[in-house]
């Protein structure tokens, strides 16, 4: 398994991806998350890791930074979405996937904490969230949602 940084001529790629119809609840269409990137959703500049088994892709991670120019010390790194494709759900691919995102996101960044905005009924992603290291915390993200943090 390998992760690239998709250019934005690549980004059009992740519209074959899909989870199942139990899933939509939990996370935005890849079509819905093309569309915020390109249009700056938060005021955040998204980019997208590509998520390659075998290079076929099989799903990705949206993330950007949020900058605060007055105050950086604020600034945060998010992993604002995170969809293995569902032919390739329950093999573990999406822990695999996410320890390399974790890992090139501290990279990338160099910062020192990764804010991941979930929905809190979303039991599975929230297991596979902890067991990696990330941490409940008492924030939400501007649409509500459940904010968990990875320290380095």
């Amino acid at each position: 398994m390998k992760i690239k940084l998709l250019s934005t001529s690549e980004w059009n790629n992740i519209l074959i991806l899909s989870v199942s119809s139990t899933q939509n609840e939990f996370i935005e269409t890849s079509e819905q998350c093309l569309n915020e990137a390109k249009n700056r959703a938060y005021q955040i500049t998204w980019s997208f890791y590509g998520i390659y088994l075998n290079n076929d892709l099989i799903g990705f991670a949206m993330h950007g930074e949020q900058i605060y120019k007055l105050f950086p010390i604020f600034n945060k790194v998010w992993l604002d979405r995170f969809m293995i494709d569902e032919k390739y759900q329950g093999k573990g691919h999406g822990k695999q996937a996410l320890i390399l995102i974790i890992q090139s996101l501290f990279k990338d960044y160099n910062c020192k904490r990764i804010y991941l905005p979930m929905y809190k009924t979303n039991s599975l992603a929230f297991r596979l969230y902890k067991k990696l290291g990330f941490k409940k915390t008492w924030l939400r993200d501007v649409n509500g949602e459940l904010v968990m943090i990875y320290k380095k």
